[in-house]
């Protein structure tokens, strides 16, 4: 009889999973009941061989990393509940930097709870909190891999921000706009751009290509006068923006390739910009002049082309307007081929 393959009997003692809760978060909470690492307790439950040299780290665990019928059987809870809180998958890299939110750790903790880490902090694009109307809080992937258990959530740095008036507002403005797109993208079923249904895939172009103008040399000053003074340090107008093409597959849109700034802080910015540009309908952008006309001159026409025609019209009226010019050929890198000699004289 194959050991390996029998189901644990079950777990005496299991802590109930937060709402929201991230697979990884969960696991290490269980782990630190039996003082164990996540590594021994996935060992110990079968759900890992030992003979598996690497695993994924807490943040990126997700159910096809693990057997998940023995996980199942160990934890009492059913297959699906982990699949569920399992992390969404970003292929190749993950960011640089996530976010999470400070307030909502401390919130648990002050309830007598254990800290729990929220799976909505693992898409790339999570970038406030909708509870707590704040900006999430830039962490290091790298200094997530060093947490072993979840005690160390309250150990990770945390940056103390005043802002004026002023900059409250505009904050304010570019939270309400990264929390709209967000929604839009991750939970397409329920949140819809104003131009209609689109399809995820093709969201994720419109958006790529959007925030590659707001990336671009051209912008350079339209974003500096944006922020004022800021802590997000943006590149300035001779410096490349630090970009990543990020693969996410969250279990619900399938897989998307999405264009956007590496840095927590350049992604809240680019995207709470982008945002509150589209929640406003065309006659309602005149404060947003500057970013009307950056964006009609320098999407090319036969790329709009290619947008659904309600989007196009809602993005850059001017631009839909225009006919779209043919795309420029690029030049050829191919050798051309030598041509056989020609006989001499016919022969």
């Amino acid at each position: 009889m194959n050991l390996e393959l029998q189901l644990h009997p079950g777990l005496p003692v299991v802590p109930h999973p937060a709402a929201g809760e991230l697979l990884g978060s969960w696991l290490l909470r269980v782990a630190q009941v039996y003082g164990l690492d996540l590594r021994d307790l996935l060992v110990c439950l079968g759900a890992v061989t030992p003979a598996s040299r690497t695993s994924p780290s807490w943040y990126a665990l997700h159910h096809s990393h693990l057997r998940c019928p023995q996980l199942a059987a160990a934890l009492r809870r059913p297959v699906e509940l982990i699949a569920a809180m399992s992390a969404p998958r970003c292929e190749r890299y993950w960011p640089t930097e996530l976010g999470f939110c400070g307030q909502c750790l401390d919130e648990v903790t002050a309830a007598g709870a254990s800290h729990t880490w929220l799976r909505g902090w693992m898409h790339p694009i999570a970038l406030a909190c909708e509870k707590h109307r704040q900006w999430l809080e830039p962490i290091a992937t790298s200094r997530l891999r060093d947490v072993r258990t979840v005690s160390d959530f309250s150990l990770l740095p945390r940056r103390s921000t005043e802002w004026s008036a002023f900059e409250w507002r505009r904050e304010s403005a570019l939270i309400d706009g990264a929390l709209w797109l967000e929604h839009i993208v991750t939970h397409p079923a329920e949140h819809q751009p104003p131009w209609g249904k689109t399809v995820p895939s093709q969201l994720a172009k419109i958006l790529s290509s959007l925030i590659q103008v707001l990336m671009s040399p051209a912008a350079a000053d339209l974003v500096r006068h944006q922020l004022g003074r800021s802590i997000r340090n943006l590149p300035e107008r001779r410096q490349r923006w630090a970009c990543q093409t990020f693969r996410i597959d969250d279990g619900v849109t399938g897989t998307v390739s999405l264009a956007a700034p590496d840095p927590l802080r350049h992604r809240q910015f680019v995207f709470g910009l982008l945002g509150h540009y589209l929640q406003l309908a065309p006659s309602n952008r005149a404060a947003m002049g500057a970013l009307t006309t950056l964006i009609a001159s320098e999407i090319p026409t036969w790329h709009l082309a290619r947008w659904p025609p309600a989007a196009a019209e809602w993005i850059s009226p001017r631009s839909a307007r225009t006919p779209p010019r043919s795309r420029p050929d690029r030049p050829s890198t191919r050798q051309p081929k030598p041509r056989p000699p020609v006989p001499l004289f016919g022969l």
